[in-house]
């Protein structure tokens, strides 16, 4: 796949440039524009990412591979039903170097396609629910003039779209996201949405209650080991499953 270059000033007023690999851009686009809901965990050298697709309405297919580390692990894909409403989970990950790199080149080229058509830029309040004395700031914010596809900013500089995001990446990136993409991430504690993951994954027999859990025929894929070949072997869930130890080791160990 192509590169697409991005300018940027240094200190010293020299502009540096920085290739971004045309199939991620494109992948960041689709995520940008889907429907339904989504999560991340941005962790210092590994970004996941979840999107929940509304069944009925037109799958966004990405990728299986998409720059040097971009992946769609289809073969986690799986169906969930919350609030009467079913959606199709689909799984993505990739180098949060290459992420940050992708966003910041957006964001670059919406910023100067806003320049060049003069819009004027504005300071936004630090969350989208900051109160504001000025009345342009207190009208609801129409989509309509700010699709997401768009190269030109909205008149208004609010974030329209939020992100549940664990992970010190939550942080770190919420300034660029909210600039370049007009999404806000929302902190989420990582050990909870780990908890609350593994819960939705496990057979509800084996937790002693009546609640749902499980996912259906792929049960058996849900925890694995690696052997010495470094083989993937499937185990049975833990019956009971209390009590436990819940480790998180993160890309980095």
């Amino acid at each position: 796949s192509r590169s697409v270059g991005s300018h940027e000033s240094d200190p010293s007023g020299r502009n540096s440039s920085k290739q971004v690999c045309s199939s991620v851009l494109s992948v960041l686009q689709k995520i940008r524009d889907a429907p339904g809901h989504m999560g991340c965990d941005i962790g210092g050298s590994l970004a996941k990412m979840v999107m929940a697709f509304p069944e009925g309405e037109d799958a966004v297919v990405f990728p299986e591979k998409f720059g040097t580390s971009g992946r769609c692990h289809r073969h986690l894909q799986m169906k969930l039903t919350m609030a009467d409403q079913s959606y199709l989970l689909t799984f993505l990950s990739g180098a949060t170097a290459q992420l940050e790199e992708a966003v910041e080149h957006l964001g670059d080229c919406r910023r100067q396609a806003s320049e060049s058509t003069g819009y004027a830029s504005r300071t936004e309040p630090t969350s989208p629910g900051a109160a504001s004395n000025s009345s342009e700031d207190a009208r609801p914010f129409s989509r309509t003039f700010s699709s997401w596809s768009d190269e030109v900013f909205s008149c208004s500089r609010k974030a329209h779209r939020r992100m549940a995001t664990a992970g010190g990446g939550a942080c770190k990136f919420a300034s660029l996201f909210r600039d370049a993409l007009r999404v806000e991430l929302e902190p989420v504690r990582e050990m909870r949405a780990l908890v609350d993951g593994f819960l939705l994954l496990a057979p509800c027999n084996s937790m002693g209650t009546d609640s749902t859990g499980g996912s259906s025929e792929l049960l058996n894929q849900d925890v694995f080991t690696i052997d010495e070949d470094d083989m993937t072997v499937s185990k049975p869930w833990p019956d009971p499953l209390f009590p436990l130890i819940l480790v998180i080791m993160g890309t980095g160990v």
